[in-house]
Parts: C-alpha cells; sequence; structure tokens
C-alpha cells in the first residue's frame, strides 16, 4: 500500500522547498506531508523587527503575516529561483502582545497573566521567490 504523499504528491518543484526556519516541528511536518525541503534559518531579529512595525498586540494577526514574509524574502533574496516558505506565529492576551518568555521567571508570570483570559494564537506561512512574496496568510 503506498502513502497518499507518494500518489499524489505536493510539491511539484524541481528543487526541495527552502524552509526560511530552524524549527524541528516545522520541518517535519512538511516532510510528513511529502514535501522535499532544505533548511536555511532566516537570519531576522523578530524583536527589532517588531519594533519597526509598531504593531500592537491587537493587530497580532498582521504582526504574524508580517514576520513570516520577513523571514521568506531574508532567504529568499539569497536563493534566486527557489520557493522559500517562512512561518511565524503571535501570542497575544487582552491587547498584549507575549513574546518567547527568557526564563522560569517570566514563563510563569506570563502564564499568570493568561490564567482564566482568553488569548488569541495567530499562525502565519508567506512563499517567496526571487525577492518577492507570491502567498500569504494568517
Amino acid at each position: 500500500m503506498s502513502d497518499a504523499a507518494d500518489t499524489y504528491p505536493l510539491w511539484l518543484g524541481p528543487q526541495p522547498l527552502v524552509l526560511a526556519s530552524g524549527s524541528r516541528t516545522r520541518f517535519d511536518l512538511l516532510i510528513a506531508a511529502g514535501i522535499p525541503v532544505e533548511v536555511f534559518p532566516a537570519d531576522l531579529d523578530e524583536r527589532a523587527y517588531t519594533a519597526t512595525l509598531g504593531l500592537t498586540g491587537a493587530c497580532a494577526d498582521r504582526l504574524a503575516v508580517h514576520l513570516a514574509r520577513g523571514k521568506a524574502l531574508s532567504v529568499a533574496r539569497n536563493r534566486p529561483d527557489r520557493y522559500v516558505l517562512g512561518a511565524d506565529q503571535t501570542l497575544a492576551c487582552e491587547g498584549v502582545m507575549l513574546y518567547k518568555p527568557l526564563d522560569r521567571k517570566a514563563a510563569r508570570e506570563q502564564l499568570l497573566f493568561m490564567s482564566g483570559k482568553t488569548h488569541h494564537l495567530h499562525s502565519a506561512v508567506a512563499i517567496a521567490r526571487n525577492a518577492k512574496v507570491l502567498i500569504r496568510f494568517v
């Protein structure tokens, strides 16, 4: 019995998809879907990039798309004619943007802040080629 990815491949490109991320989870998801992948993590300072955008927690979905776009473009510029996937997630709670905690104390504070409240996790992707974003969504 063959796997669906073998019968109906999702990736028809002549070269593997470039993943602009060092995320093992993203890599594993693409491989499990039958998509050949090369990993080239984006060199993007997310906090500095975020500061230049001036977006707040109320715009967490837009921020996720901007970060995915920024990652895809930063890698696509150095890999002509390759399809590059950038991805990111943002988390907001009551209009406050939450970032990866730097230590256990910060993690505890975030969890206490979010306790009993609704939070929103936004996942976004962008695909770029030749320094142009072809598609992006959240």
